[in-house]
């Protein structure tokens, strides 16, 4: 258990030095996709597919994963419960086209921080992170760590409006 909360404190302490970074949009996003996704009924659906789960609430978003309130208008995270998995579900909807960049950095940033923790400690976490999905459609965004990740794709580009 000791090993597990110092563990989370590391990982903190590093995505709390990485969130100090500031950035700009290369371009804004010109799209005007109409789809409107439920928030909460898609992140029940893929947690529903995952093992144990913890959520988190704005400060634990913040403190684990760079997110910040001010830049969701909805948002649902989780992490695996057990930290020895890299499991994670992010479903979000962002306030505008900075706020979407922003959330798409700190999921890169998550997504390379999980990748350098589990390649030494677990070769099969490591290929999960490898696989791990990033997906967007207009002011949506999902993250998917988990061994199903093409499962829960795909219930991710049905809610999308996605047709892959």
């Amino acid at each position: 258990m000791k090993k597990i909360i110092a563990l989370l404190l590391c990982l903190m302490m590093a995505l709390s030095l990485t969130a100090c970074g500031g950035d700009t949009p290369d371009s804004p996003n010109t799209s005007t996709d109409a789809v409107a996704v439920d928030v909460e009924k898609l992140y029940n659906d893929c947690i529903a597919k995952m093992n144990e789960m913890v959520p988190l609430d704005a400060d634990m978003m913040l403190d684990f994963c760079g997110i910040q309130a001010g830049d969701c208008v909805k948002a649902c995270v989780a992490i695996s419960a057990d930290g020895l998995l890299t499991d994670e579900i992010w479903v979000i909807e962002v306030v505008n086209e900075e706020a979407a960049q922003r959330i798409l950095d700190q999921a890169d940033k998550r997504l390379k921080a999980k990748a350098e923790e589990s390649i030494t400690y677990s070769p099969v976490q490591y290929a999960v992170v490898q696989k791990a999905q990033v997906l967007r459609t207009g002011n949506y965004i999902a993250m998917l760590v988990a061994p199903n990740v093409d499962e829960l794709k795909t219930v991710v580009d049905t809610a999308f409006g996605n047709k892959s």
